[in-house]
């Protein structure tokens, strides 16, 4: 029969004692009340942050596979906010909305950056969101933390869908902590259309409401609120002037300097390679 261990207090004496003993465990001697001595202190917090180091490696390894979950677009699998040096100030702005999530909406002409600057940021809110989790040791979510629809294609996949699938399918996307709904008024506007896209952006308005500042959303557009206004409908543009941070791109195209950027890279990547 095992021997009973005294408590005081309910804790046992064994823990009082280990605690009040002038040794480690180790053999090393601790100052009193304390639990080890430093070096073991210091040996477990270096396998903790080596077992951190390692949790994060892998999601590093399994991150472009959980990008490509999130619907992100191959062609901006590589876009990153501390690289957006084609406008300065819209890199500056990236990278502090990276570091604290919130809701934008990015006006533009096709070719401007928009939805470049909403990828680089949607990345990095899924990859902040994913390191802290791991550093907190949390659960995993039981969905993937972020997504990205362009409007159009979105729309024309929902269509392919049996109406209880699509129903799933738009309350799926309206509850991710992020979300880029991009190119919004370049579909085809029906009532059924307008309906999903309000269902969304309502859902993401009432989430913002609640003060979860932590849920985001970027909206893209070539057409201003106002425009949009007139072009999909009045409440839906309400909707996005009362959540949404207007930012307003430069009216030129980058697309071509990005182009010739990627050109000259791949000739000096040549040109090394048969030196």
């Amino acid at each position: 029969m095992d021997q009973q261990v005294p408590t005081v207090s309910g804790i046992a004496m064994r823990t009082l004692i280990s605690a009040n003993d002038p040794t480690c465990r180790c053999g090393r001697s601790k100052l009193p009340g304390a639990w080890s001595c430093e070096a073991c202190n210091e040996d477990r917090s270096r396998k903790y942050d080596d077992m951190i180091e390692s949790k994060l490696a892998s999601k590093r390894f399994e991150f472009d596979g959980i990008l490509k979950n999130c619907g992100f677009p191959e062609k901006y699998r590589t876009a990153a906010v501390t690289s957006l040096d084609l406008v300065p100030q819209l890199q500056q702005f990236a990278v502090g909305v990276a570091a604290k999530p919130r809701n934008l909406f990015f006006k533009g002409i096709p070719g401007s950056g928009k939805t470049h600057v909403a990828a680089a940021i949607l990345k990095e809110w899924i990859w902040r969101k994913t390191e802290r989790d791991v550093r907190k040791n949390a659960d995993p979510e039981h969905t993937l933390p972020g997504a990205f629809i362009n409007v159009p294609e979105f729309l024309a996949h929902l269509r392919t869908m049996g109406y209880r699938d699509s129903f799933k399918q738009v309350e799926h996307v309206a509850r991710k902590r992020f979300l880029v709904i991009d190119d919004l008024g370049a579909e085809k506007t029906t009532d059924h259309t307008l309906d999903i896209l309000y269902a969304i952006i309502n859902n993401r308005y009432g989430v913002g409401a609640k003060g979860r500042w932590y849920y985001a959303t970027i909206v893209t557009s070539e057409f201003s609120i106002v425009e949009i206004s007139t072009k999909v409908h009045d409440r839906l543009a309400r909707r996005l002037t009362e959540m949404c941070q207007v930012i307003q791109f430069p009216n030129k195209d980058l697309s071509e300097i990005v182009r010739k950027r990627e050109q000259e890279k791949e000739t000096d990547e040549n040109n090394s390679t048969d030196e």
